[in-house]
């Protein structure tokens, strides 16, 4: 085995393409990533953390619109914390996970938590039966393949027959609420 020792490898003029092994089976060993540079397609720029949809009144059997009113971080100011939209700031494949929590329902019955694409119902991806002893809470996560401005909105609904109030309490560990995503590096 021969080993090569460089600072720098650069494309020849006038190309802007560089293989490395082209008839064999290829491995490069990447074991210090702190060495390793990406560029930025090869990064996950459009990440976004937004928490606390407390205060939002739930009507027994009506979807209602979960808003996180405290962006953690946002990479792309993609989130926007007025209208509870994620929207896309590129065409892609996105990453995204929602929950909600609120008080114990008037009545055991569901819970559920869907996602919404261009404000139409695109994926009901997370429920509970829950009893009404019990904190409500939904989560859920979906894959979306968006174009750019295309945005995503999520929705709960519980049919308890009261109406219930949204929380951000972290019960036993469990966590608060919270709506997340990130493109997907294809």
């Amino acid at each position: 085995m021969s080993k090569l020792e460089t600072n720098t490898i650069d494309t020849v003029s006038g190309t802007n393409t560089l293989t490395i092994g082209s008839t064999n089976t290829s491995t490069i060993d990447f074991s210090n990533p702190a060495n390793v540079t990406l560029n930025a397609a090869m990064k996950n720029q459009h990440a976004f953390f937004a928490a606390d949809c407390s205060g939002i009144s739930m009507s027994s059997g009506v979807s209602t619109k979960m808003i996180y009113g405290t962006e953690i971080f946002d990479l792309s100011s993609a989130y926007n914390t007025s209208n509870g939209r994620f929207t896309a700031p590129e065409a892609g494949y996105y990453y995204l996970n929602a929950n909600f929590r609120a008080g114990s329902m008037t009545n055991d019955g569901r819970v559920d938590i869907s996602f919404y694409k261009n404000g139409s119902a695109a994926g009901a991806v997370g429920g509970n039966n829950q009893q009404n002893t019990n904190d409500l809470s939904a989560q859920g996560s979906i894959i979306f393949n968006l174009s750019t401005n295309d945005y995503v909105e999520v929705y709960g609904n519980q049919n308890g027959g009261g109406t219930e109030t949204t929380l951000n309490s972290n019960n036993a560990g469990s966590g608060g609420t919270g709506f997340l995503g990130y493109k997907i590096i294809t």
